[in-house]
């Protein structure tokens, strides 16, 4: 399986340079300005995206660390990526506090009408109406952005179980090698115990036929020593 790192890292570096675009975009534009609201909550969209993608960068890194051998990465290159990832995540943090609030009606009245592209004043139902409008937009856009993270996470845990599933592949195949190698000692100790027992049967007999010479030589020493 490959380093899902690489997977992660080139989406975060461009959503965040997208990110940075669009907020200079929507300081452009003003807060009187027709697309404001939608730059805004696409924005606040994008954000919220990118943070999953950051989360994703992180854990492959925190993956890759834990199976360095695996994967073949160096500690400098561990400390790279991890380098990485505050740096991705202090940019986050940066976009989150530049990103305007949403200016609530008694605001939006009291911005001045600039250039000729600004909303119009609108009577206070209209106002309430387009209020409500925002809000359940703003809403389905929190939806779609948790729907997004659900499936972000199912992703990850997605690929964490394939990389387990290998670890284990890879770890049920060197159990095997390493039960085949105890077998072939096992054996081997066998044969060696096999030859030591009958070394030490022969040894035993040479012993008792030793003795009986001894016996015999004795034996005739004395008889000799009787005749005479």
């Amino acid at each position: 399986m490959g380093d899902p790192y690489f997977k992660c890292r080139d989406d975060v570096m461009t959503m965040l340079d997208t990110s940075e675009g669009m907020l200079e975009t929507l300081f452009s534009l003003g807060e009187r300005h027709v697309n404001y609201g939608k730059q805004r909550r696409d924005l606040k969209r994008k954000l919220t995206d990118l943070e999953g993608y950051i989360e994703d960068v992180s854990e492959s890194v925190e993956l890759a660390q834990r199976n360095m051998t695996t994967f073949g990465i160096s500690e400098d290159e561990i400390r790279s990526r991890q380098e990485f990832v505050r740096e991705s995540e202090g940019r986050l943090q940066t976009l989150r506090q530049r990103l305007p609030e949403q200016p609530n009606k008694q605001q939006r009245q009291q911005l001045p009408e600039t250039g000729n592209a600004q909303c119009p004043p609108t009577p206070d139902g209209d106002s309430e109406i387009q209020g409500l409008l925002l809000e359940q937009q703003d809403a389905r856009q929190r939806q779609e952005a948790e729907l997004t993270q659900l499936g972000h996470a199912v992703g990850r845990i997605k690929e964490m179980g394939v990389t387990i599933e290998t670890e284990i592949n890879e770890q049920d195949t060197m159990l095997d090698k390493l039960g085949t190698g105890v077998v072939s000692v096992t054996e081997k100790l066998k044969n060696t115990n096999k030859k030591i027992d009958e070394v030490v049967d022969k040894m035993s007999m040479k012993k008792q036929y030793a003795c009986i010479i001894l016996l015999i030589v004795i034996l005739v020493v004395l008889c000799v020593l009787t005749i005479a």
